[in-house]
């Protein structure tokens, strides 16, 4: 059997692959996430926008009455949330669609370059009537009680 090393197109190649799959997983902060300072501010939304519908349903759930800093990213992140879960009154789908319609768009907005600036509570300026003015946050199908499972 013979063995090589691989090359550096290979390795990065490798890489790459990784962080794409971790950006579409809603796992990018782990990832991208930097030891040294502040993460990248599009890395907070990151999970919110691509994570499965039911972890959403299931962060909300282990959340409830755990009040976090106000101002700071987890305090940004759990009021989005809250918000999502609420206008979808916990159906999955309506999640799916909410994740696409609206934290998709916010996420490639922060991906810019002068998105650094951007503070936790400009995420939840603009993610909160976002989804509040989403047509599926009238949805006459959707209960107004979250589902007991």
């Amino acid at each position: 059997m013979i063995f090589r090393r691989a090359s550096r197109v290979e390795r990065n190649a490798k890489r790459f692959a990784e962080e794409c799959e971790a950006f579409l997983a809603g796992d990018a902060l782990r990832l991208v996430g930097s030891p040294r300072g502040r993460p990248p501010t599009w890395t907070q939304i990151n999970w919110m926008a691509h994570t499965a519908p039911s972890s959403v349903v299931d962060r909300f759930r282990s959340e409830i009455g755990l009040r976090r800093p106000a101002g700071t990213w987890p305090w940004a992140v759990s009021t989005l949330v809250d918000e999502l879960v609420a206008i979808a009154a916990g159906d999955e789908r309506v999640i799916g669609q909410l994740q696409r319609d609206c934290l998709i768009p916010m996420e490639l907005v922060l991906l810019r370059s002068d998105a650094a600036c951007f503070l936790p509570a400009h995420l939840v300026a603009l993610g909160v009537p976002r989804l509040r003015s989403h047509p599926a946050a009238d949805s006459p199908e959707r209960s107004d009680s979250l589902p007991d499972d």
